[in-house]
Parts: C-alpha cells; structure tokens; sequence
C-alpha cells in the first residue's frame, strides 16, 4: 500500500511540476509579441513530455496492482490535458515492471515498452501486467542497475 501511495504521490507530483512549468513558461510579464512568428515546420520544435512508468509487479501487490494500473493510466490521462503556449505537447510514455523474480530467474528491471505516443499500446500492456508472487527489487530501479 505504500508503494501505491508513493507512486501516486511522485506521479501526481510530476504531473503537477509540469503542468506548472509549461504554464509558467506561457505568461510572461508585459511580453512583446515576436516580430516574425516560425511558421518553417523544420524550426519550429514541438515541446515533448517523456515519461516512463515502472510498475512493482512483484507478489507483494497483490491485490493492489490493479488500483495502482488505474491510478497510472489516469496520469497518463492527465499528461494528455496539459497545455504549453496554447498547443498540446507530443506525449511519449516507456513502460516497464520490475520485480517478478520467479519469471526472470534474477534482480531485473524489464522494458515492455520503449517510449512512444502509442497511447493505446501503453494501456493494453499495462492492463495486462500482473502479479507473479515473487520479490521486488525497487532498490535496483532505483539505483538504476
């Protein structure tokens, strides 16, 4: 449970950072329009959101992973409302689990998805994740081993 709460909390933090940062980044005071706007295709950048979600999925969620899926995807969710200069950003999302011992014979973190703005894709293989009755290894996602 406080794994959950944790993640949301560091989610909802994130979300609430970059909200803040692409508002923060669209009022200036007493700002001059630009003389000549980009309207090149190649010049103009489009602002990119890049998130990667790491799901516990070891035994010790179980129970609880399907709560922690819902919570996951209503970020997303909320990453796709967000806002910079008027437009919306490119969101891409990586998705990966880590803590399935009994499947993968070790301490391991394991991509399933790497990052992309296939939104559907990150939903269907978030759903599908489950609990494997194992250990975590949240120190090696951490550490980043």
């Amino acid at each position: 449970m406080k794994r959950i709460i944790l993640l949301c909390v560091l989610f909802t933090a994130l979300t609430t950072s970059i909200g803040c940062i692409l508002e923060a980044r669209n009022v200036t005071a007493n700002a001059e329009p630009a003389s000549t706007p980009v309207t090149n295709a190649v010049t103009a950048k489009k602002t990119k959101i890049q998130v990667a979600i790491l799901l516990d999925t070891s035994g010790s969620m179980q129970g609880l992973i399907e709560q922690a899926k819902s919570r996951l995807w209503n970020i997303v969710n909320t990453l796709t409302t967000l806002k910079y200069k008027g437009e919306t950003p490119e969101i891409e999302i990586a998705l990966y689990e880590y803590g399935s011992y009994m499947l993968y014979k070790g301490d391991y973190i394991r991509q399933i998805t790497p990052l992309t703005v296939d939104l559907d894709l990150i939903s269907k293989e978030l759903f599908a994740l489950t609990t494997s009755g194992s250990e975590e290894y949240c120190g090696t996602v951490i550490s980043g081993q």
